[in-house]
């Protein structure tokens, strides 16, 4: 029987003086079997340090051909890449 992914739910209040962010929302993220709980939060931080529209999170580990944190304009084409 496979392992199926965890959900974990943040209620998050970002404040990003810099760049003249700030949001409240709440976020469902998905730890996968594999992935362990600091890289889960690393994901969650490079979300968090990157917010914006068209940012998503990915299946983390479990998606092979993409990133951890994706963002897309409204075209749909990539303008950030984001490792962790």
């Amino acid at each position: 029987m496979a392992l199926t992914a965890t959900l974990h739910n943040f209620t998050l209040q970002l404040a990003d003086m810099d760049r003249g962010v700030y949001a409240d929302f709440e976020l469902r993220v998905a730890q996968q079997p594999s992935e362990t709980a600091e890289f889960m939060l690393v994901r969650l931080l490079a979300y968090c340090l990157e917010y914006g529209e068209g940012i998503a999170l990915t299946e983390g580990v479990a998606a092979v051909d993409e990133p951890a944190v994706l963002v897309r304009d409204l075209t749909g084409r990539i303008t950030a890449w984001i490792e962790v």
